[in-house]
């Protein structure tokens, strides 16, 4: 590390390290857990084995389910094999780490739970049934399939695990499971719920055979049902060929419910039907819900293109326009056209250095920070020497995702005189990943 950080960046980044072993070693359970945070958002496993050691040692059933917490959101398996352990023993466990072992182990589709999951649903065990549905949806196979359908059929199991297991079966994505979860979306005497979970595990299977059984329901009166419907079309769209779905989908963005238009706009995206463009735009211009507008710009980032990029540009630029869709513009246009947001960035952050845009401004790094893009890196650079300590953070952690080398420089003069240390040891940490 110190050959690619230099001196005094390889000596912040050591001290960093001592310093993370230390609170794993030693630190109580509030130090830890606020260490797992930040090593979290930095996306660092490199500590993987000593939080699983620190696991299998603590006796706190705080820290214990904090930890595989922490594992099933980093998605890190060295803790697998201590929460199968857990299963294996829950009824003689803590219910919350038990619950948390369940969790985990559905995060990381852990093949090697199922048989405790299968026994869990088989006994009908009243305390971990719903975790153990969610495991099998998650890791299973054919053979898990068969036993959610068999939970599905079983007029005992009630509306909420009926529910729980048709969403499971969309998560298994099997094949097999689309001609049960059409009969249930058509089932117009089915519990509205269960309708739209069928809807939303159509759209996970993504059968473009599909298409059919979604657009009739789509003329539902509910307009919940409708939403899923749409927005499963899009997932069979992106899968089958917009052509199929199409008709429904443009039929969506007339729809008389907020919500359902949004999940039409957002769905017209999924699936590529660029045909809706200039849809998108009388969208994102004149619909009389805000939100609506905020998804069609959204949109017409996803599907790109010539005239959805001359838009948003157009947008972008226009001072007089509503500065936080202005924003959202630039988020779309970085995501679809980089060279053209780079091209017309520049002038709009200078034009909005004034305290009174400092709102705008916000706004506009907050979009250029979601976009993973090495190519945007002059964008990033001015805001390593920003201001505002916020800022120069996460122009750091868009560096660190990007491995963004050609800030080498930048963030070398950030590691060795940035008035904060915690953004110096982040700089340092940075340099060391490159």
């Amino acid at each position: 590390m110190a050959s690619l950080a230099g001196p005094a960046g390889a000596e912040e980044a050591d001290s960093l390290d001592a310093s993370r072993r230390a609170v794993l070693s030693y630190g109580i359970e509030s130090e830890v857990l606020e260490l797992l945070d930040e090593l979290a958002a930095a996306k660092d496993s490199r500590y993987d084995g000593s939080v699983a050691d620190l696991l299998a040692a603590s006796r706190s059933v705080k820290l214990k389910s904090g930890i595989l917490a922490w594992f099933a959101k980093t998605k890190g398996k060295a803790a697998e094999g201590f929460a199968v352990a857990v299963l294996e023993t829950r009824d003689e466990g803590e219910r919350e780490i038990v619950a948390a072992a369940f969790a985990y182990l559905a995060a990381i589709e852990s093949e090697a739970a199922l048989p405790e999951a299968r026994r869990a649903v088989e006994n009908r065990e009243k305390d971990w049934i719903d975790a153990a549905v969610n495991l099998l949806g998650a890791a299973g196979g054919s053979d898990e399939a068969s036993l959610l359908g068999a939970l599905i059929d079983d007029d005992e199991s009630g509306d909420e695990l009926k529910q729980r297991a048709t969403r499971a079966l969309g998560a298994l994505g099997d094949p097999a499971a689309v001609e049960r979860l059409e009969t249930l979306l058509a089932d117009a005497e089915e519990r509205p719920a269960t309708r739209i979970y069928a809807a939303e595990s159509l759209g996970r299977i993504a059968a473009a055979g599909s298409a059919a059984a979604l657009s009739e329901a789509a003329t539902s009166g509910d307009p919940n049902l409708r939403a899923a419907v749409y927005e499963a079309l899009g997932l069979v769209g992106a899968t089958g060929g917009a052509g199929p779905v199409e008709a429904a989908l443009m039929e969506g963005l007339r729809d008389p419910n907020a919500k359902a238009r949004i999940a039409a706009v957002e769905a017209v995206a999924a699936a590529g039907v660029v045909s809706a463009v200039e849809a998108l735009e009388y969208k994102a211009s004149r619909d009389p819900e805000r939100a609506v507008k905020t998804a069609a710009i959204k949109a017409l980032g996803t599907l790109g293109g010539g005239r959805a990029s001359a838009w948003l540009a157009d947008l972008f630029v226009d001072p007089k326009a509503d500065a936080a869709f202005r924003a959202l513009a630039f988020g779309a246009l970085v995501a679809c056209d980089p060279p053209s947001a780079l091209e017309k960035a520049p002038a709009v952050f200078s034009a909005s250095s004034t305290p009174r845009d400092k709102i705008f401004r916000t706004a506009l790094i907050r979009e250029l920070l979601l976009v993973d893009d090495p190519a945007l890196a002059p964008l990033v650079e001015p805001l390593l020497s920003d201001t505002e300590i916020g800022n120069r953070s996460a122009a750091l952690e868009w560096a660190r995702r990007n491995k963004a080398a050609t800030l080498r420089t930048a963030i070398e003069k950030v590691a060795a005189s940035d008035a904060s240390e915690g953004v110096r040891r982040r700089a340092a940490d940075v340099l060391g990943g490159f």
